[in-house]
This record gives C-alpha cells, sequence and structure tokens, in this order.
C-alpha cells in the first residue's frame, strides 16, 4: 500500500434519496478556500433527477468534473453545504422506525457501476462506507477520503504470465460522518428546511492498493530453475565439472572463433597425421616433431574444454616443493 499526496480532489457525485417522501434540494452552497461564498438556489445547474423507483425519490448532484476541493487554490472549494427539504414528514416517518431522513450516497464521478465495478467495489458499495443520512433538524458534518486499488481482472494474460498485469483501477470514497442537533437560525427555518449537510475534505493523501498474483508462470520457472540449481550446485560438489560438451548455443556467438581455430595448421581429430600426401614426404625426425604439436594441441584442448588438471597441477606443485626440503 503506497501514500499519493494529492493536490486536488474532484468533488464526487451524491445520490439523495427520500423514501415515502418527495425531496426538494434547497439550495447549495459553496464556500471556497478564501472563505468566500456562492449560493445557488436549488442546484440547478448541477442536479439531475432519477426515474421514480416505488416510493424512492432520487437525485443526483454533479460537478460535471469542473468543482474540486484543494487546500491550495483559492478559485475552489473548502466545503459543499446542501440545503434538503422532505416535503411529506409522515410519509417519510411512515417507512422508516426513525425520525424523517434522507440517505446521501458519495461516488467517484469516474465510477461506472456496470463496466468499472470490480469484486473491491462490490464489497465497498455492500459495506456502505460512502453512505451516510441527513436527518430531520440535525446537520451532518461529513469528512471524505479517496483511495484506489488496483485489481487484477480474472484470467489476465500478462498477471498469468508475470509482467506487469493490466489493471483495473477502481476509486472508492469512504465517508466520516458526525451529526449535531440544529438551533435556531435565521439561514435556516422549518418551513423552508428540513436539514443539511456539509461536505469536506478529511485528506489530501490517496491511499493506492495493488493487488499481486503470487504464483505466475514466470515464478513457477524461477522456483524449478532454483531447483535445478542447487542439484548442479550439489553435483559439483561430490562429482566435480565434467566438461564433456563445451560448445552449446554460445557457438553461434562466438562462431569466428571456433572456425579460425579449425584453420589451424595443427588440429587434432581434424587433420590426418599419415594419409595425406605432404605428411607421406616427411622424414621421421619431422613425423617425430609433428607427433609433439600434435599432443601439444590435443592437451591444450583437453585442459582448455574437457578436463579440469587443477588439482593436479596443485599436486604437482605440492610434490615439487616437499622434494626441495
Amino acid at each position: 500500500m503506497t501514500n499519493e499526496k494529492l493536490s486536488a480532489i474532484e468533488v464526487p457525485d451524491i445520490e439523495i434519496c427520500g423514501y415515502g417522501s418527495d425531496v426538494e434540494i434547497i439550495r447549495c452552497v459553496f464556500t471556497m478556500k478564501d472563505r468566500t461564498s456562492e449560493i445557488h438556489p436549488g442546484c440547478a445547474s448541477f442536479l439531475y433527477r432519477k426515474p421514480l423507483v416505488g416510493k424512492s425519490y432520487c437525485y443526483v448532484f454533479m460537478g460535471n468534473h469542473t468543482l474540486h476541493f484543494s487546500d491550495e487554490n483559492d478559485d475552489n472549494l473548502n466545503e459543499l453545504l446542501v440545503y434538503f427539504k422532505i416535503l411529506d414528514l409522515a410519509g417519510a416517518e411512515n417507512v422508516s422506525s426513525s425520525v424523517p431522513a434522507v440517505a446521501v450516497t458519495l461516488l467517484d464521478p469516474s465510477f461506472d457501476p456496470l463496466t468499472g465495478k470490480g469484486r473491491t467495489a462490490e464489497n465497498d458499495l455492500r459495506l456502505q462506507l460512502n453512505n451516510f443520512a441527513g436527518i430531520q433538524n440535525y446537520t451532518t458534518h461529513v469528512k471524505m477520503t479517496k483511495s484506489v486499488y488496483r485489481e487484477i481482472p480474472n484470467r489476465d494474460f500478462k498477471s498469468i504470465l508475470g509482467i506487469t498485469p493490466n489493471y483495473l483501477n477502481i476509486t472508492t470514497i469512504t465517508a466520516h460522518s458526525q451529526y449535531f442537533p440544529l438551533h435556531n437560525n435565521p439561514n435556516f427555518t422549518a418551513d423552508t428546511d428540513t436539514g443539511f449537510f456539509q461536505l469536506l475534505i478529511g485528506s489530501y493523501l490517496l491511499e493506492v492498493r495493488t493487488e499481486i498474483r503470487m504464483r505466475s508462470f514466470l515464478s513457477i520457472l524461477g522456483v524449478a530453475g532454483g531447483g535445478f540449481s542447487a542439484i548442479c550446485i550439489i553435483s559439483l560438489l561430490l562429482f566435480g565439472n565434467r566438461k564433456t560438451r563445451p560448445w552449446g548455443l554460445m557457438y553461434f556467438l562466438i562462431r569466428s572463433e571456433v572456425e579460425r581455430f579449425s584453420q589451424m595448421d595443427i588440429v587434432p581429430f581434424l587433420h590426418d597425421n599419415d594419409m595425406n600426401d605432404v605428411n607421406k614426404s616427411l622424414s621421421h625426425e619431422q613425423r617425430i616433431e609433428r607427433l609433439e604439436e600434435r599432443f601439444k594441441e590435443l592437451e591444450g584442448l583437453l585442459s582448455d574444454y574437457f578436463l579440469d588438471i587443477t588439482p593436479s597441477k596443485s599436486f604437482k606443485e605440492k610434490h615439487a616443493k616437499n622434494e626441495k626440503f
């Protein structure tokens, strides 16, 4: 988990629902960082009414990506106040065992419940951490925080392979609310208002959580490679290094060097010693000298690519040192 400092946070979409009674949004008040205020009667420019479902009357406040909270820029919001009125208090009481209230939900403007909902988003919505209530004759003081969960989609090929997956970034909002009773105030009257809520930013730190796949194709290869390396190390410790095939795939990288070695005058296993016409014309001494050269080349070839003669050298040096004394 990591934290990122944000200079500004977009005002969330705010769903306001009344049950058993329709709701009227009286006004919205934007309080800026410099403490100046803008009053928008009815929130007309930002309010959208959802279709009626039974006795559920819902409205959505949308900033349309134009409103932001900020603790640095005076032109951005410091807090948002929404005043509401429950039109039928008796109807709202009939569907609830408590005093009349509205249900408020905060949603990130980029959140799409149809295409962007992953497992974690579903859990957050079920926990209703982004919900609070607007209660009759109460003010609700709400501080919101944002977090991002980087979820790995099911059957993501990149994550199965072990490379950076195509993350599904899910932004969620958590609302921390406190409720306070209202007192007599000329700006708030029972005839025009039922209650209001005040929305602020609790923290400008964005919490980022990232899923990590514990098993992938590359991790399996790593485990297999580690086991094979352990077996090779044990084999080397017990039996030493057997140079049986010195040229593998690297041969293609050093092919020019191998070809140059093959073009030497005397190469063991490649150049015939007795059967060509040139060798038949050599004298006995020349043949012996040529054989000595072939043996030297053969010894060099074996010691370079096939046999480890380090123990023999050490034993010989130690024996020669003892003979001096």
